[in-house]
């Protein structure tokens, strides 16, 4: 097992419910900014690359449906790197994208929401999941029992770190783990320096103390 995998509880911010998982954590990151977008330096992407290849090949790749729920807003750095390390370890990626209503008010308008189709381009310019498996979302433990139901067999949810705060994901990590299916926590990109956490609130935020 790649040694950037551990187990650590994936913990309910909203009730009790608690589950032991594996995170993945990808390396972190040396970047540029060109036009307020990130990029990373030539070191860090043969870093990524080895970084994908080693989860490709460990214990972790299940092969068949991944499925991955997120709001997507951007498609930054931070989410490209979830999602290749979600591609990383099934053979196809289903990714459920939050309505853009939903997103807004859940987020309590911290930063803006594109509009749904935007956002389901973006992910399928990027190259990481079929056109016809890129979606808006019901809800994630719904969403996951439509795919099951339509003979498609799920081997693996991933989830995001910090989407402990959100019901509806840990109904689906509870729903998933009962009926044997895989569950991955990806954490956030982060910087060499500790200097940004790479996630949408924190990179509009940047851009705001930049006077933009």
């Amino acid at each position: 097992m790649p040694a950037n995998i551990t187990i650590q509880k994936f913990e309910s911010l909203k009730d009790d419910r608690k589950f032991n998982i594996f995170y993945i954590t990808p390396p972190c990151v040396n970047v540029n900014t060109v036009k307020d977008v990130l990029y990373m330096d030539e070191t860090s992407k043969k870093e990524m690359q080895k970084h994908f290849e080693n989860l490709s090949a460990s214990d972790l790749n299940k092969k068949g449906i991944g499925v991955i729920f997120g709001t997507f807003e951007g498609l930054h750095l931070g989410h490209r790197s979830m999602l290749k390390t979600a591609k990383a370890l099934c053979s196809e990626l289903y990714i459920g994208i939050e309505d853009q209503q939903k997103a807004l008010e859940r987020k309590r308008n911290k930063h803006p929401i594109q509009s749904n189709e935007s956002r389901k381009k973006k992910i399928e310019d990027s190259g990481v999941a079929d056109s016809e498996h890129i979606f808006v979302r019901e809800s994630a433990k719904k969403d996951i029992e439509r795919i099951r139901h339509e003979g498609k067999e799920i081997k693996t949810l991933f989830v995001g770190e910090t989407q402990n705060d959100n019901n509806e994901i840990i109904d689906a990590v509870e729903y998933c783990i009962k009926e044997g299916i895989q569950v991955l926590a990806i954490t956030r990109l982060r910087t060499t320096n500790n200097e940004l956490d790479i996630s949408s609130t924190s990179l509009y935020n940047f851009k705001k103390g930049k006077g933009r």
